[in-house]
């Protein structure tokens, strides 16, 4: 199958056309009509699957310096920033505030700081801790950028946080080392409830066991070119060669479902404040035991490294089409998948993840992200690399699921929190069923050989549904929350570490003579003036404390007596297979 990536560039030429196609904006929705358009002209009969969102349009963001000198200075609004219109005093966001006579409102200036996803936070609360007005932050990288973040968890800001360049930023600070910074600014925007849409077009297979997910989200910030309407290109020129493959006589066991989503960079006030199209998509199925499989692009066509990233049944599969298409020095393996993008929901949900992904890159959420500074070779080895993805798969009498390298990486996590100091918690039952079950390895590779080579139909859906139902219940064990300890993507197990720690504190301060007390008796003492104890509101807390903690103790141990149990029925499974 040749890759048309002048199609591709097309698509994704128009696609930016929608500039800030953002979550329930007028703009969105005009790039969803245009993608709809083009699968439907395909032959498809595109779904649309509408949802709510809270929805932010950015209409006006200016800045101009009025002294020591008038100059217009680019920027961009963080997003959810209220409306403003007024002149500025520009200070240092560490400057002490003494001077009565400064009559204008005031604005602070900072940093962006190291990390990509988080630091804006810091300076924007520091802000509002000091009662200043509002806030300027300089990108982090050179090259006259202007970078975005949601903030706040998708939240309306207290203060708006405007986004200039490092260069301006660097340039505003020696002027305020000089003399009086005076700016005038205004910005405008809307928010408020509206609705996102999820575009599916499905791809009937010929004998459909299992469905299989290849998806990307279509809006973005400024024009979004890598982020993301080349994966979106993607998905429709792939869309396009399976539907012709299949007209033109091709086998296509496997139903395929295209998906591209609305909201995934914003759109709700969420902890999870991104991923809303794909969230929405996921708890909207009745159950997710129908699909064998999603592919998902994110941020493609970057100059930077070309990841795929897989749960853990997948690596071998994946590598081996990493073999076949001879991109061994293109493409870099790792395994799980984060949760940066729309596979997450599938992923903890059980279904094994394909993730593709080139990163990082300094253009990521800019004014920048545009089609002229696109990795086109990038862009059609990842198309490439879908389209013999997708026939290996749909096509494959036995799922390519190793779930024996799950189970490996499940035993040495378990024993990688057994050996964390003073860990309260038992993880050696686990860990052991987890060993009887790979001894069981050359038996089922064994087993799984013969059913390849002579199994009956029903042979084959019994051992596909083995693996499929073994590979979902290590699936929903991922958790990503950072890489700051051993245990690191497991459930709330990562937080075991920290949870040793709060514990070893909070013991420490119940040897403390005032907390022999009972709390319900030191309650009751609370307003007596005759109460030497003066400490109760403090007892108060660590009492509460390690209430909490009991409760995350409970928790542990509860998902450890889950897990447990799953790979007692895995055994059993196993055995009653293999018999």
């Amino acid at each position: 199958m040749d890759v048309s990536i002048d199609v591709i560039r097309n698509t994704i030429e128009e696609l930016c056309k929608f500039e800030n196609r953002i979550a329930g904006t007028k703009s969105e929705r005009e790039a969803a009509d245009y993608l709809k358009g083009i699968l439907s002209g395909i032959g498809f009969d595109v779904t649309e699957h509408e949802f709510p969102v809270v929805a932010w349009t950015p209409l006006e963001a200016t800045i101009n310096l009025v002294s020591p000198e008038e100059k217009p200075i680019d920027c961009a609004l963080f997003p959810n920033s209220p409306d403003v219109e007024h002149r500025v005093f520009l200070v240092g966001l560490g400057s002490e505030l003494e001077d009565d006579s400064i009559k204008l409102p005031v604005y602070g200036i900072a940093e962006w700081g190291e990390s990509l996803y988080t630091s804006p936070n810091t300076p924007y609360n520091k802000a509002v801790d000091k009662g200043l007005d509002g806030l300027i932050i300089s990108s982090p990288d050179e090259g006259d950028l202007l970078k975005v973040r949601i903030g706040i968890q998708g939240k309306q800001l207290q203060i708006p946080i405007f986004s200039v360049s490092k260069e301006t930023g660097e340039l505003l600070r020696k002027k305020m080392d000089r003399s009086e910074v005076i700016l005038d600014i205004k910005s405008t925007s809307k928010r408020g409830p509206s609705n996102s849409y999820n575009l599916e077009a499905v791809l009937e297979g010929s004998e459909p066991d299992y469905d299989i997910v290849v998806s990307a989200h279509y809006d973005a910030w400024f024009s979004g070119a890598s982020d993301n309407a080349a994966p979106a290109a993607i998905v429709i020129e792939v869309a396009r060669h399976m539907w012709n493959h299949v007209q033109q006589g091709g086998v296509l066991r496997r139903t395929v479902r295209f998906l591209l989503y609305g909201a995934e960079e914003c759109g709700s006030e969420r902890v999870t404040f991104w991923l809303n199209g794909s969230r929405n998509y996921v708890e909207s199925q009745e159950n997710l035991k129908q699909f064998a499989l999603v592919v998902n692009l994110d941020s493609i066509g970057y100059d930077a490294t070309n990841f795929v990233g897989t749960t853990y049944e997948l690596l071998d599969f994946a590598q081996s089409v990493t073999t076949a298409l001879k991109q061994g020095k293109r493409f870099g393996h790792y395994c799980p998948p984060a949760d940066g993008s729309d596979h997450w929901f599938f992923t903890i949900g059980g279904v094994p993840t394909i993730y593709l992904i080139s990163w990082p890159s300094h253009l990521y959420h800019t004014q920048k992200d545009i089609p002229e500074f696109l990795d086109y070779e990038s862009i059609q080895a990842y198309t490439d690399y879908i389209l013999h993805t997708l026939i290996e798969f749909c096509n494959a009498k036995l799922l390519p699921l190793n779930i024996l390298t799950s189970m490996e990486y499940a035993r040495e996590r378990f024993n990688g929190f057994s050996k964390i100091e003073e860990n309260p918690f038992e993880f050696q039952e686990a860990s052991d069923l987890l060993k009887r079950i790979l001894k069981h390895k050359e038996p089922l590779e064994k087993f799984t050989l013969d059913i390849q080579e002579s199994g009956t139909k029903d042979d084959i859906a019994k051992l596909n549904d083995f693996l499929l139902t073994t590979a979902g219940k290590l699936n929903r064990t991922i958790r990503k929350v950072g890489d700051g300890h051993e245990a690191n993507y497991l459930s709330s197990f990562e937080f075991i570490q920290e949870y040793v720690k709060i514990d070893s504190v909070i013991r420490t301060l119940e040897e403390l003579q005032f907390m022999k007390v009972h709390p319900r008796i030191l309650a009751s003492t609370r307003d007596d003036n005759d109460n030497p104890n003066k400490l109760v509101d403090i007892a108060s807390l660590i009492f509460e404390m390690r209430k909490e903690c009991d409760n995350f103790t409970r928790q542990i141990n509860e998902e450890i007596e889950a897990i447990t149990n799953d790979m007692k029925e895995t055994l059993t499974e196993l055995n009653d297979l293999l018999t």
